[in-house]
């Protein structure tokens, strides 16, 4: 009797963890019941995606050219210091 409910407890606590794991699948993807729903799904994406990677490379390119500014200040930094020394 005892191995039973051993068992019982053991399949109950796995096919809970089954259903939470459904439920989480489920909620993360929108039903699509047409080609066309899933069309519009895949080109929203798609948007998105575009949107995240344009805002993605700005910022690139800003820090690029904000590091490129800084390195050529610090390269007229230095020369003006050697200028100094040696004159």
């Amino acid at each position: 009797m005892k191995k039973f409910l051993s068992i019982l407890f053991i399949l109950s606590l796995s096919h809970s963890s089954l259903i939470l794991a459904q439920d989480s699948e489920d909620s993360d993807t929108p039903e699509v019941s047409t080609v066309e729903e899933l069309l519009m799904l895949v080109k929203e994406g798609k948007t998105k995606e575009q949107t995240e990677n344009s805002k993605r490379e700005s910022e690139f390119l800003a820090n690029k050219n904000k590091q490129a500014d800084i390195l050529q200040l610090k390269k007229e930094n230095l020369r003006d210091k050697k200028e100094l020394l040696i004159s």
